[in-house]
């Protein structure tokens, strides 16, 4: 009964200890972000692959390009009032004229400006819609570390407490 209790308990407990290594690396390798776990081993790696293997290290090819272009556009609008010896139906018909122009360029400057405002406010709710949707992806990842191998660490555990129970039952009954 002894023997057997000692190896159900040590299998137990490799079990649990192997689970739990397990949802460990799960977890690294998935948020590491290529970090390696032990640093020293990663370099290790690399020093037997280039000095035993005799590999060459990778090479990376790195290219750029500029493109230049220039423009310049120009306009030039203008009126020509009466002079002032006119007469006062000339000069008031350049002032009416005058205001008749001032108000259709308020008009196309509300226009355009209106216009800024609305793609201002498009571009906003979009801004808005993309931030809310990175909250969201966010929010999803950080469940997903804060529970993702839980489950797995979990049975590890309840494995390893087994284990070392099963494994110290002929001590205790001896």
């Amino acid at each position: 009964m002894g023997i057997f209790c000692a190896i159900t308990g040590l299998l137990l407990t490799t079990i649990g200890t192997v689970l739990a290594a397990i949802a460990l690396l799960q977890d690294w390798r998935d948020h590491a972000g290529g970090e390696p776990l032990v640093p020293v081993l990663a370099r290790l790696k690399r020093w037997f692959v280039r000095r035993v293997l005799r590999r060459p290290p990778g090479k990376h090819v790195v290219g750029a390009g500029v493109a230049l272009s220039w423009g310049v556009a120009a306009s030039a609008k203008g009126y020509a009032a009466p002079p002032s010896n006119a007469p006062v139906d000339v000069q008031m018909r350049f002032v009416r004229e005058r205001l008749l122009a001032l108000e259709a360029r308020i008009g196309e400057e509300r226009r355009e400006i209106d216009q800024r405002i609305d793609k201002v406010q498009t571009a906003a709710q979009e801004a808005d819609a993309r931030s809310q949707t990175a909250i969201a992806e966010v929010e999803a990842k950080v469940r997903e570390v804060a529970t993702g191998s839980v489950r797995m660490e979990l049975v590890g555990l309840v494995l390893v407490g087994f284990g070392s129970i099963v494994s110290t039952l002929p001590a205790v009954f001896s």
